[in-house]
């Protein structure tokens, strides 16, 4: 009987464990894909404006989208770095650290000035915010599409005027929401047991990129090129 009662609770913990798991996968995939999709709106109706104006909207437009695309390009560069200190400090931390930059680049996006007020550096700043979201983002997917196209329908909603005054800022600032979800779902999982056990038999790598590029460069180059492409 008490051999089934350990079983039982170990079964149920590892229930609530996957969930939670689970829960902060959803929450980072969110962060990012709303992102995406926040950034990818507010380029066509705000940053070729506000950001990148020239005599040419054309032009204006294509720089406005550049930063969209740098992101994929800088990914495998952030997948290779926080992969590095994932085997060095554990994947727990390694989360909690991308989700904070995810979250508060995007952050940070909604508080800067724009090109009428600062000049050049508005669009420096922004590039600079969405190559630290680049460097941040893993891998990950999920079903943000709705929640930014649904943002800015809110804010839309009160007129071009408010959208792009402060309305647009709205939605980038609001994120930080989902970011305190995502950190407190994130801190309260456990380290992976496969990172537990080299811990605590010492074999943990002093290198590990240097390894991973060593033994396994073909893997990577491969996994850089799909993302790229």
């Amino acid at each position: 009987m008490e051999e089934q009662r350990e079983g039982k609770a170990t079964t149920v913990g590892a229930k609530k464990t996957n969930v939670r798991v689970l829960s902060g996968s959803l929450a980072g995939s969110s962060i990012e894909w709303y992102d995406f999709c926040l950034y990818a709106t507010a380029s066509a109706l705000i940053f070729n404006k506000q950001f990148f104006p020239t005599d040419d909207p054309y032009v204006s437009q294509m720089l406005s989208y550049l930063p969209l695309a740098l992101t994929f390009f800088i990914r495998p560069f952030g997948g290779i770095v926080f992969a590095h200190f994932g085997d060095r400090v554990g994947r727990k931390v390694t989360l909690v650290v991308t989700l904070s930059m995810m979250g508060g680049a995007k952050v940070a996006i909604g508080l800067l000035p724009t090109y009428d007020q600062v000049g050049i550096l508005a669009p420096i700043l922004l590039v600079i915010c969405r190559i630290i979201q680049g460097l941040a983002i893993g891998g990950e997917w999920g079903g943000a599409l709705l929640l930014a196209a649904g943002a800015f329908a809110v804010v839309s909603a009160f007129g071009e005027d408010f959208l792009t005054g402060i309305g647009w800022r709205i939605p980038f600032i609001a994120s930080i929401l989902l970011v305190i979800v995502g950190l407190w779902i994130r801190g309260g999982l456990g380290e992976t047991p496969h990172f537990k056990q080299a811990k605590a038999s010492g074999s943990i790598p002093k290198m590990p990129l240097i390894d991973t590029l060593r033994h396994h460069w073909r893997a990577v180059l491969v996994a850089v090129g799909v993302k790229v492409a």
